[in-house]
């Protein structure tokens, strides 16, 4: 599930969210890294809905990741961990979209904005 999609002309890393451990203890996202295997639907439900993007601008705001995603479907949420002492956002974020097949057709599709 490798995608190149790039926003404000950055490639950007785009994948599935692995909700159980967030791919720390296994090195990563996806087969790769560990991840869950087998088939997506083997997945808990927000990790079927929910992607993973990083690699972002710091310029790059919630509405643009809004805006570019809901290419493949209905978002229900779009949020951007900020660190506390800063207040700057951490270079990623998390889209929720309302179907299973949103989020893969997001991963799975090589677009350019």
């Amino acid at each position: 599930l490798n995608t190149q999609h790039q926003l404000d002309g950055r490639n950007l890393d785009v994948k599935l969210r692995d909700s159980q451990n967030h791919g720390r203890d296994r090195g990563g996202f996806g087969p790769a890294g560990g991840g869950f295997g087998g088939r997506p639907d083997d997945r808990p439900a927000a990790s079927r809905t929910k992607i993973f993007i990083g690699r972002l601008n710091d310029d790059v705001q919630q509405d643009d990741l809004r805006e570019y995603f809901e290419q493949f479907g209905t978002i229900t949420d779009v949020f951007m961990p900020t660190n506390h002492s800063t207040g700057k956002t951490k270079n990623c974020g998390f889209v929720e979209f309302a179907s299973p097949e949103s989020a893969s057709a997001a991963v799975a599709e090589t677009r350019h904005v």
